[in-house]
């Protein structure tokens, strides 16, 4: 469904991705881990297209976007078939929690706004948050407002979804409500690529996990693989220090 080609980002003189490459297959979760710095959010910003590569491709369905020669049409085309949770929600604080999912709706995909907020409130059910439907953003949680932040990035019935960190920004005790909202989305068979610290997660979710390290894939495998027969001597000290036991 979707292959990353060889794809390089620089920021001046500092090399973030160093020729990416991988592929995703339709209803299959990937996660990407990593220590900071590494390259992960960057990826996730690229394919996207809220970052500009400086050179690679990306092919959805057999359709090929080449990075550096890309027109208005062409960008507009490849952030149809992606959407994008955020560690920090993103959220429009001066909109409804209902107008923040239905808007996409009916600017993106040019619903009428009945039909639009009908399908929002039918997102925000699906996340346990429809009776927040008419409050603001900042009366909400960190974890209610991630998970308004996922409804929106259903709302367009994506390709695939991008979460950035999803659980980074939330208190201890609120990240299993968005992780639990996640796993149901992977019981849908609904593609995703998850950038997470949150290990025993990862094994938990994932078809395929990326070890990113100094802006390259170190590691690629299963979640088996990865977790229980690491191969790399940077992977396995990776592992050493992060706590698979935190969710």
């Amino acid at each position: 469904m979707l292959q990353i080609k060889d794809i390089y980002k620089s920021f001046k003189d500092l090399d973030v991705l160093k020729g990416i490459s991988f592929e995703v297959c339709e209803g299959e979760i990937v996660t990407v881990i990593g220590p900071s710095g590494s390259g992960k959010s960057t990826l996730l910003r690229c394919i996207n297209y809220l970052e500009e590569p400086q050179s690679g491709k990306i092919c959805f369905d057999g359709e090929e976007f080449e990075y550096g020669s890309l027109g208005k049409k062409e960008i507009w085309n490849l952030r149809q078939k992606s959407s994008m949770v955020f560690q920090n929600y993103n959220l429009f604080q001066h909109r409804t929690v209902l107008e923040n999912v239905a808007d996409p709706l009916v600017h993106v995909k040019k619903m009428e706004r009945k039909q639009a907020e009908q399908t929002a409130m039918d997102l925000l059910n699906k996340v346990g948050l429809s009776e927040k439907a008419l409050s603001y953003p900042r009366k909400l949680s960190g974890g209610q407002q991630q998970r308004v932040g996922i409804a929106r990035a259903m709302a367009t019935k994506p390709r695939v979804i991008l979460f950035d960190e999803p659980t980074s920004s939330l208190d201890p005790e609120l990240v299993k409500e968005v992780l639990y909202v996640i796993k149901e989305l992977a019981d849908q068979k609904q593609t995703m690529i998850i950038v997470t610290h949150e290990m025993h997660f990862a094994r938990l979710i994932s078809d395929k996990v990326l070890f990113l390290d100094d802006g390259k894939i170190a590691e690629e495998g299963t979640a088996e693989e990865i977790f229980d027969h690491p191969e790399s001597p940077r992977l396995k000290n990776f592992l050493e220090v992060i706590n698979l036991d935190k969710f």
